[in-house]
């Protein structure tokens, strides 16, 4: 196949940019790489462990997290470039804001999801979760699951797994003959293939409700998505009311009490609420705020929840303490 291109260029006075043309080995993590020779006319090709290819990074052992990595780079830079946007204007209501996000950073997180979205990946999470708080005001370390919660949006692992639920369904509606059912249906034969982590998903998702793997179609697509959100929302929930991660106290105390469903807030749908009011409104509602319940969480050593007393009475100094209990405002309450 060189040996063809290298006729080709030679007899239309064509050269090859040697710059740009690499092999790559793809094998085994266990094999080492080959040792054969590849010319093109008087050109050495040379190898390298990873190459771009359609602004997909591929390495040689087909890991994906290269990939990613580069994805996420990139998904950075452009919600950068809609954060400065969003401050020059004022704030952008919610629906554009959300708009704006699916159009110009969403496309790049997902961007060939289809293939390496199986698995989760907290870098492209990282994304989404400050997009979230830079709309909302919050803080750095503010909960990654109140700032979701409060903008309704769902995990890039559902929106991953959906694109590959999506060309799954393709395969599958494709006939028999078709070259990408054929390469499908030979690399159900491997261990570790798209096919068989595909299918492994399916499993796990357990869908027999919906659909059979083997009869599954585009028509099943709105069911699985549905399926798959609710997933999402059920995963949420639990992880709002796991403490085992929080030896200090959980920060989502005061805010799993009245939050059940992952959709967007009435404060945040508000077109004209002045950003300020929304800042201090998530604050308090996330466990942000400058009250003791917080600010001595991060003492050396951390203080014990029973210990972050308010400094106008002795008690502790919590979201309900502040707005309901504490006389010190009582005149601001009334």
């Amino acid at each position: 196949m060189l040996n063809e291109i290298s006729s080709w260029c030679y007899k239309w006075r064509l050269s090859v940019n040697q710059s740009k043309t690499k092999i790559v080995h793809f094998r085994p993590s266990t094999w080492q790489v080959s040792e054969r020779i590849f010319t093109i006319g008087n050109l050495n090709i040379d190898y390298c462990e990873s190459y771009k290819y359609l602004g997909l990074w591929l390495d040689g052992h087909l890991n994906f997290n290269l990939c990613v990595n580069e994805l996420s780079k990139s998904a950075s830079r452009a919600l950068a470039a809609l954060c400065s946007k969003h401050f020059q204007a004022g704030g952008f209501p919610y629906n554009i804001f959300t708009r704006l996000y699916e159009s110009l950073v969403q496309p790049i997180i997902l961007y060939g999801a289809r293939i390496w979205g199986i698995t989760e990946h907290h870098k492209l999470n990282s994304v989404q979760n400050r997009a979230c708080k830079v709309f909302l005001g919050l803080k750095r370390n503010s909960p990654n699951l109140a700032a979701r919660g409060d903008m309704g949006w769902t995990s890039c692992l559902t929106k991953q797994r959906t694109e590959v639920l999506r060309l799954f369904c393709r395969l599958k509606s494709l006939p028999s003959s078709r070259l990408p059912v054929i390469i499908s249906n030979w690399s159900l034969r491997r261990a570790k293939s798209w096919e068989k982590n595909v299918h492994a998903l399916v499993k796990n998702l357990r869908i027999s409700h919906i659909c059979d793997v083997e009869s599954i179609n585009k028509s099943h697509l709105k069911a699985l998505k549905r399926h798959l959100f609710q997933n999402d929302e059920s995963k949420w929930f639990q992880e709002l009311w796991n403490d085992s991660k929080n030896p200090n106290g959980n920060k989502l105390r005061t805010y799993r009490l009245f939050k059940k469903d992952l959709k967007p807030e009435s404060y945040v749908l508000v077109n004209n609420l002045p950003r300020h009011i929304r800042k201090a409104t998530s604050l308090l509602r996330s466990g942000s705020s400058d009250l003791m319940i917080e600010t001595l969480r991060y003492s050396h050593p951390p203080t014990p929840c029973i210990c972050r007393l308010c400094p106008f009475c002795s008690e502790i100094e919590t979201e309900s303490h502040f707005l309901i209990e504490c006389k010190m405002y009582s005149d601001l309450r009334y």
